[in-house]
């Protein structure tokens, strides 16, 4: 946006002054506007679900495509004002971002010890992504979603080992099973209606503005956030806490002591993954936390741990499905505690 009677004036051999003379637009309070305007619009439309507006279908194609109509609103609200707000650079063609071959040699090495020293960030790597794909197969593969096993059952596990290798061949980043979007594709899956997306060049991702897509992240992270109910505790007094029933079967202390032994995993967690010179031992902290929840059993009574977090079975019946839910209603039974199932909120003992 420029102001045309300012081009006049230096045309003419002029010199304009004044602050309206040389307008520039607030491209940093539009962008705000469009970061927490696309975290209400997609919150907004997520909870479309439980309200009385439209018919039922309606509604259920609104709240699960909410993230897509957001960003489809956010970039036209963009686009129609005009303003030079940073978007997503696209590249014009698919190639290495340094000027190198697509094979990569592997005889090719400066030192000796290079492949030695390669062996152990190797077999992380190999623990990470056969933790990530299994941790996805058994998100997915529960018994509240119903799924049907067919004859590609198990053809995820052989096509991401396949990925493994051209990626390696190529130097190029390693595919890993993407555990939210497996769930949300899984959850679209359960409309009656077939609805195929269709295909769209990649040059129109450099319409949406990058604050549209910050706020979609924004509202993603909020949105995990709605269910952490024990951290809130710590900030709500007695009188005001809500009825949950393992409030009524725990001392307040033994709560907060394992939900700070959670916060602290966690932390542990996250600084492991964003520390550079660490992140390679990501996989080995992933099975120092199952270590870890394992040892819990010396600080938490059987009883503690099945109220606050889901029992685990015996090591030996961990690969038998059958017995496995045989086991854990007997570490229920010796508890003296029968629960009902539902959500941890929700949950029901007694004693």
């Amino acid at each position: 946006m420029e102001n045309s009677w300012a081009n006049e004036c230096e045309d003419l051999e002029g010199v304009a002054t004044g602050l309206q003379c040389h307008f520039k637009p607030d491209v940093f309070s539009f962008s705000l506007l469009l970061f927490f305007g696309s975290s209400l619009l997609a919150l907004f439309l997520n909870n479309v679900r439980s309200t009385r507006f439209f018919t039922l279908r309606i509604r259920e194609f609104i709240a699960d495509f909410s993230l897509l109509i957001t960003v489809l609103i956010m970039t036209a609200v963009n686009y129609w004002v005009a303003l030079p707000i940073p978007c997503l650079k696209i590249p014009t063609s698919f190639k290495p971002t340094i000027e190198r071959n697509w094979v990569v040699d592997p005889l090719d090495l400066e030192r000796w010890w290079i492949p030695l020293a390669c062996i152990l960030p190797a077999v992380l790597f190999v623990v990470l992504i056969v933790m990530d794909q299994h941790v996805t197969t058994v998100m997915m593969n529960r018994k509240e979603n119903k799924l049907r096993k067919g004859f590609g059952y198990h053809l995820d596990l052989l096509v991401c080992a396949v990925l493994t290798i051209i990626s390696g061949i190529l130097a190029i980043p390693l595919f890993l099973s993407a555990t939210i979007l497996s769930l949300t594709h899984m959850h679209l899956l359960r409309m009656e209606s077939k609805i195929t997306a269709p295909g769209e060049r990649p040059v129109f991702l450099g319409l949406i503005p990058i604050p549209v897509l910050l706020g979609v992240f924004l509202y993603m992270g909020a949105s995990c956030l709605i269910s952490i109910e024990r951290i809130l505790l710590f900030f709500t007094p007695v009188k005001y806490q809500p009825d949950f029933s393992y409030l009524r079967l725990l001392p307040m202390k033994r709560i907060h002591l394992f939900t700070l032994t959670q916060i602290f995993f966690f932390c542990v967690l996250c600084v492991v993954n964003y520390v550079d010179v660490i992140e390679i031992f990501f996989p080995l902290t992933l099975i120092l936390l199952i270590i870890g929840r394992k040892l819990l059993k010396y600080f938490f009574s059987e009883k503690e741990l099945c109220i606050l977090d889901d029992p685990l079975p015996p090591w030996k019946l961990l690969k038998k499905g059958a017995q496995r839910e045989v086991a854990v209603d007997e570490e229920l039974a010796n508890t003296g505690l029968i629960r009902s199932i539902g959500l941890s909120s929700k949950e029901t003992y007694i004693q």
